[in-house]
């Protein structure tokens, strides 16, 4: 129902309240009632301005995006690319383990206000380590494994988690389809490499959705599958604009490094099966922002030139502007983050979900924005902020590690992590962020040789 909301539906009374009156225990699997309520929402006619201002294709979303280089004609040595990819690596890394202890802490709502923010400013308080400036203590309020090695005392590696696993797939994915790559061939790539329980929410409905309409191994002489990426990422999902595209984003724009409008087109591919509208924009930004990090190092240019890659009307593009602007009248952080927060509020009747795209994309832009000077002030300020921890942290410590370069960013907390990335997809447990490095370099060059072929002929 918030979904459906979020896009501008005008939902009948008699159906919120059928919805309403289900019990949240015993019709949890209640899949009869559930399911024909759903469908009953997801058929309600979506406003013809959200429509027109929110596409979800490629061409569509072009034609309404503001000016922008497109092309910043960078032309890096292989030094250069080397020391930006270990600093967008190792700040994603790093990033990552400093949200994860917290990343349930993070999501906690009550009474229609996110309280994770308070929680985290608690628990650092309550160890005195607040500012957060090293990973996060052990505490004793809670008994959870969530993030039990990434904590100050067992930090050794990277351990797995899904905005690291999504990283290594693109790159993978670069590696043996090209960069002529189709979103079937990241949805093949997925369902070849990761166990199921290793997805979440939005990228969870697709692969089943995705799954449920193709063969194996193929058909008698007809065609493989018959699933179409509308069908993926709107059959039954109601997460389509939630976090999980945008926390995808990083691998296309390293290998699109200087060239945001590719980038954003990559991000796009991947993106366009799992998610809807401002949860494809989500990931054309940031992977634009850091494509164009690589060569701007001012953090206002680099969010405009990631604006122009997004439909000039949508959502997120005001939800970002807002960001900006609120936080140039804040004295600090929390200040601004207050005044975000507030806004978020006003946005529609219901509270956003704390792992939705604009809400967590405007706090990793108020990282950006405070996180100034030392390369891994920004990351932690979007932990500290709260909702989706562990993402943001990712997100802005790659920002963060690609304008440092790795030259800068070999920090006391990213050396904690021994260059050592550890994950759940099979053949690749053990990976060093060093070679990660070395192999986006490799794929950096492909696509530059494959650009100037396109060229030519």
């Amino acid at each position: 129902m918030d979904a459906a909301r979020d896009e501008g539906v005008s939902i009948p009374d008699n159906l919120a309240r059928e919805i309403r009156q289900l019990d949240p225990v015993s019709d949890a699997w209640n899949e009869k009632i559930i399911w024909a309520l759903y469908d009953q929402l997801d058929d309600l006619e979506r406003p013809v301005h959200f429509a027109k201002s929110h596409p979800n294709d490629l061409d569509s979303i072009k034609l309404l995006r503001p000016q922008g280089p497109r092309n910043l004609n960078w032309s890096p040595t292989e030094g250069d690319l080397l020391d930006g990819f270990h600093g967008s690596w190792l700040g994603r890394a790093t990033g990552c383990a400093l949200g994860l202890p917290v990343e349930q802490v993070g999501v906690l709502v009550s009474d229609r206000k996110y309280v994770g923010r308070q929680k985290i400013y608690e628990r650092l308080k309550l160890s005195n380590d607040w500012p957060l400036a090293d990973f996060f203590p052990e505490s004793n309020e809670t008994n959870s494994s969530w993030g039990s090695k990434s904590l100050k005392s067992t930090i050794a590696y990277m351990e797995p988690d899904d905005d690291i696993h999504y990283s290594v797939a693109g790159l993978c994915i670069l590696e043996t389809s090209g960069p002529a790559f189709s979103w079937t061939d990241v949805a093949d790539w997925w369902i070849s490499h990761f166990p199921l329980s290793a997805l979440c929410t939005a990228e969870v409905q697709a692969i089943l959705n995705y799954a449920s309409r193709t063969a194996r191994w193929g058909s008698d002489g007809g065609e493989r599958s018959s699933a179409t990426a509308e069908f993926c990422r709107r059959n039954r999902n109601p997460y389509r604009e939630w976090i999980g595209a945008q926390i995808r984003s990083d691998p296309w724009a390293w290998v699109a490094a200087g060239k945001p409008e590719l980038a954003a087109e990559f991000a796009f591919r991947d993106a366009s099966w799992t998610h809807t509208a401002n949860g494809i924009y989500g990931a054309m930004f940031f992977a634009a922002l850091q494509s164009a990090a690589f060569v701007i190092k001012d953090p206002h240019e680099l969010i405009q030139i990631a604006l122009s890659e997004i439909p000039a009307e949508c959502s997120l593009a005001a939800a970002i502007h807002e960001t900006v602007a609120l936080c140039a009248v804040s004295s600090d952080w929390q200040e601004a983050m207050n005044k975000l927060e507030n806004y978020i509020y006003g946005l529609s009747k219901h509270l956003m979900s704390p792992v939705h795209t604009i809400n967590n994309a405007c706090t990793c832009i108020l990282a950006l924005l405070f996180g100034t000077g030392e390369p891994t002030s920004a990351m932690s300020i979007a932990v500290m902020a709260g909702l989706d921890t562990d993402c943001n942290g990712a997100t802005v410590g790659a920002i963060s590690g690609t304008l440092a370069g790795g030259s800068r960013f070999k920090n006391n907390l990213s050396k904690k992590l021994n260059d050592r990335i550890v994950t759940r997809i099979p053949g690749m447990q053990d990976l060093d962020i060093s070679d990660l490095a070395q192999r986006t370099v490799k794929q950096w060059n492909v696509v530059q040789q494959f650009q100037s072929a396109k060229k030519s002929s």
